[in-house]
């Protein structure tokens, strides 16, 4: 098993096909020892204090993730393939409509668990009534049908029993953290669910760039680990774990 945090920056691939053979190649550009993670810290202090996460939508469904983050997720969950994704922190609704949009490329017979003790279309409507830019209720949409979303704690022992049931009829299973973020609450997740990822798999610890405390929980959990470690595969991430 692997423990993976995404804060990832975004890149471009150059296509090597002869319908590009015509273009002008870029000169590589040169390294410039010390400027990266300023780059990424002044980048994410940006999107964070633009609050852009608040006015993001995925089919017209809030979607408070990083873009760079859902990036650097694809490329996992494409990798893994998994059967059971079990996600933490629901909020609007935007990340689980979006894990079954894209499993349904991936592994359509995929199921996404989602736990949050606040209705996705509550917090729809409480975005809305911020006078943020208007999203639609996750409940509307047809791939909602696909969620199983879980109205409590991610820590519940309900939440827990119903993950350990799904979880026994999959072959892969992967885990997203994304909840409330504090130092007890990641440490409580990981305790509770690290167990449920399969080998090869991953869980992918949310928010450890900007909000400091899921990384520390997410270090001090692999450091006290026999079966998790810290996957070197994800090679655009930036956070405590890549």
């Amino acid at each position: 098993m692997a423990l993976a945090s995404a804060v990832g920056l975004l890149f471009a691939v150059h296509n090597n096909s002869p319908q590009c053979a015509s273009f002008p190649r870029l000169a590589a550009p040169k390294a410039i020892p010390g400027k990266v993670e300023t780059a990424i810290r002044t980048y994410q202090n940006a999107y964070e204090s633009r609050h852009l996460h608040q006015l993001q939508r995925f089919l017209g469904v809030r979607l408070g993730q990083n873009p760079n983050d859902q990036q650097v997720i694809s490329e996992i969950l494409y990798d893994v393939k998994p059967d059971l994704i079990v996600e933490t922190g629901t909020n609007s609704g935007g990340s689980a409509i979006w894990l079954v949009s894209l499993m349904s490329f991936i592994n359509p017979s995929c199921k996404v668990i989602t736990a949050d003790p606040r209705t996705p279309d509550d917090w729809a409507a409480h975005w809305n009534a911020s006078g943020l830019r208007a999203a639609e209720l996750p409940s509307a949409k047809p791939q909602w049908k696909r969620v199983e979303y879980y109205k409590g704690f991610s820590t519940d022992r309900a939440f827990i029993e119903r993950v350990a049931l799904l979880s026994a009829d999959a072959e892969r299973v992967l885990v997203l953290l994304d909840s409330d973020h504090s130092l007890g609450t990641v440490k409580a997740e990981l305790e509770a669910l690290h167990r449920f990822v399969t080998p090869g798999s991953y869980i992918i610890v949310e928010d450890t760039y900007s909000t400091i405390k899921p990384g520390v929980a997410a270090k001090a959990f692999v450091a006290s680990s026999a079966t998790l470690v810290v996957s070197t595969s994800c090679s655009r991430s930036t956070g405590v774990a890549t």
